[in-house]
């Protein structure tokens, strides 16, 4: 085994699509076993793929157990030897009495057999250490996140009347909700739950602290009425010669906005550089200066926006996730969206070490195989890399799969850049390359297009 490792450590596969990624993944699997049998006891434990979906996870199963039947019987083709046996210089007579130990295994071990998602990886993990995230080793895991955010929500509300704090809290939401996002709805705890719900999926995939701008809904404000008075002093001072459509734009604005606005509503003419007059009229200085201030607060008002229309929902949502928090205590319970935060937390301020994680898990890992590379999160592998790093450093493997065209899931933090980025991480170990490139799924025709 030693010298079919020893070839590469960290083993990077290209693969397009229908180029046989699963039998790819499969094949190093039993590849592993059938050696690694032969020299540790219960080999199946120590082996870790990782799958995109259960669905994979299943496929891979049975394409492992398939592979594993035809070679400990003997019915492998002279190309599958060459494929298979020959890299780890294995007879077919060798590898039958090793895919006899190996199946042996799987029938009396198969709580080892350990094909699953990286969720549910992450949710073992979490369990073996859940006192470490105020959990018992018995929490549930909910998919429902968004009928807890609006029971917090509500608990939230109730306590406005007694805390002055969270009243002011939601003043400030009401207000830029209002007057800053000119939006008119009766009830607008629905539109304050969606975006909730938005930060908590954020939060959680990227694991980083929603952070608030030193620009507040009340600068803005401030802003707004300083345009809105700045354009009504220059309405009089308009040139006769002035473009009637853009004095007649001015107008309507300052008849329409009192007090306040939408800059996505604003007539396109506050986009002119100068103001707009009939030729050879000379343009008041007075007025210059004046739309040249216009001009200067509207961008002002428009990069505060940008940073500070958040603020008031990111205040509300760390009040509610306060809440939530105590739930999710008194209901040990954990939401989907959480493991791998979760999981990040173990790790991180050395809360766990990989030491500690084997022996709660009652196993360890020393060869890991991941499919579908290219929408692996970040996070995610941040919360698997020192597992992995361990492995590499007593002699494992990580075998890692992927397509970056086929990259779908950045909505959800999948990077596929990481795909690139992981062998110069890992540039203290061997590594080797290969590529998929036949199809076997399409038709000619298809491929040729």
């Amino acid at each position: 085994m030693s010298g079919f490792l020893e070839q590469s450590q960290v083993r990077v596969v290209n693969a397009s699509a229908g180029s046989g990624k699963t039998y790819a993944l499969s094949k190093r699997f039993v590849q592993i076993l059938l050696v690694t049998s032969q020299q540790t006891p219960q080999s199946l434990k120590h082996i870790l793929a990782i799958t995109f979906t259960n669905k994979a996870a299943t496929q891979m199963k049975e394409r492992i157990i398939s592979l594993i039947k035809r070679i400990a019987l003997c019915e492998l083709t002279p190309e599958a030897v060459q494929d298979i046996l020959v890299p780890i210089s294995l007879s077919p007579s060798q590898a039958s009495q090793a895919a006899g130990i190996v199946m042996e295994d799987i029938i009396r071990y198969y709580h080892y057999f350990n094909v699953s998602t990286i969720d549910s990886f992450m949710n073992s993990l979490l369990a073996g250490c859940a006192f470490k995230i105020d959990l018992s080793a018995r929490f549930k895991i909910k998919k429902n996140s968004g009928e807890y955010l609006l029971l917090s929500l509500d608990r939230l509300i109730d306590r406005a009347h007694q805390e002055p704090a969270v009243r002011v809290l939601f003043e400030r939401f009401i207000t830029q909700y209002l007057f800053l996002e000119n939006r008119g709805n009766w009830f607008p705890k629905e539109d304050l739950l969606q975006v909730l719900k938005s930060l908590f999926k954020q939060n959680n995939t990227y694991q980083m602290p929603l952070l608030t701008f030193a620009a507040t809904d009340k600068d803005i404000f401030l802003l707004k009425g300083r345009l809105i008075d700045l354009t009504a002093c220059l309405l009089p001072l308009l040139p006769s010669n002035t473009d009637k459509r853009f004095s007649n734009a001015l107008k309507d604005f300052i008849n329409e906005h009192p007090t306040s606005f939408d800059v996505d509503g604003l007539s396109r003419y506050f986009a002119r550089p100068e103001i707009p007059v009939k030729a050879k009229t000379e343009v008041p200085e007075a007025c210059e200066k004046i739309w040249q201030d216009i001009r200067d607060v509207l961008n002002q008002i428009v990069l505060c926006e940008a940073y500070a229309v958040f603020n008031p929902y990111v205040d509300l949502f760390d009040r509610v996730m306060g809440c939530l928090s105590d739930i999710q205590i008194k209901e040990d319970i954990l939401f989907l969206e959480q493991l791998n935060k979760k999981a990040g937390e173990l790790f991180a301020n050395d809360r766990v070490s990989v030491a500690e994680v084997y022996y709660r898990l009652a196993t360890r890992f020393d060869h890991y195989l991941i499919d579908e590379f290219q929408d692996t999160a970040q996070a995610q592998w941040q919360n698997i890399k020192p597992l992995v790093e361990e492995a590499l450093a007593h002699g494992g493997s990580l075998f890692y799969v992927g397509d970056k065209k086929q990259a779908i899931y950045g909505f959800r933090g999948g990077k596929s850049l990481l795909f690139d980025q992981l062998p110069s991480e890992l540039s203290a170990f061997k590594l080797g390359h290969d590529t998929l490139s036949t199809n076997y799924r399409s038709s000619r025709f298809v491929v040729e297009f």
